[in-house]
């Protein structure tokens, strides 16, 4: 059985190839994704509760930058800052994963302005990975819904940039992701 820190020190032994670093930020002792862990209701399924100018908040944590989710855990994925740097290197940790992602939803910012590489979707298909390529509100909210479910999912979303991200009025603002599954505007700091 695999701790946090080994599969972290494996995962970035794999990621070290393309410069790319990956930090686990999960309060949990194992990590859900190998066989033997901690079991399904011991740790709690996690949550995209809303987004803002580069980062993200994961259940009640504030997250800066682009991030990988797991059902259980989540990874800050470092390197990767636009739709170019996206490649199967940069996403070559979760073919990894045991038990296998029934789907990856990669989240490309605020707007998909191009269609994903036939060639990156071919890879995970052959993997038994299906990609699903929105933007990255919809990608979390998607995620969301089925990790809530209880699906073996992941998501690889890119944080918004300055332009992109929501914002209220006073523009503070972080965008919510509400029950619905619909992005809400709340102030920064407020989860409504």
């Amino acid at each position: 059985m695999l701790t946090r820190n080994g599969l972290i020190c494996f995962a970035k032994q794999c990621l070290k190839l393309n410069k790319m670093h990956v930090r686990n930020m999960s309060g949990a002792g194992l990590v859900d994704i190998m066989a033997g862990g901690l079991k399904d209701d011991e740790v709690p399924r996690l949550s995209v509760r809303g987004y803002g100018e580069g980062c993200f908040q994961v259940n009640e944590t504030h997250v800066q930058g682009s991030i990988f989710l797991l059902p259980h855990t989540y990874y800050i994925w470092e390197g990767v800052d636009k739709y170019e740097d996206i490649t199967k290197d940069s996403l070559m940790l979760f073919p990894l994963i045991y038990p296998t992602i029934e789907v990856l939803f990669l989240g490309v910012g605020d707007h998909m302005n191009q269609r994903p590489d036939p060639a990156l979707i071919r890879y995970f298909k052959q993997k038994g990975i299906i990609v699903e390529v929105s933007n990255t509100a919809n990608a979390a909210a998607t995620f969301n819904v089925l990790n809530g479910e209880g699906r073996n999912v992941a998501a690889a979303l890119l944080a918004l940039g300055p332009q992109e991200s929501s914002r209220s009025d006073d523009g503070k603002g972080i965008g919510m992701i509400g029950e619905s599954g619909q992005p809400k505007i709340g102030k920064k700091g407020k989860i409504t």
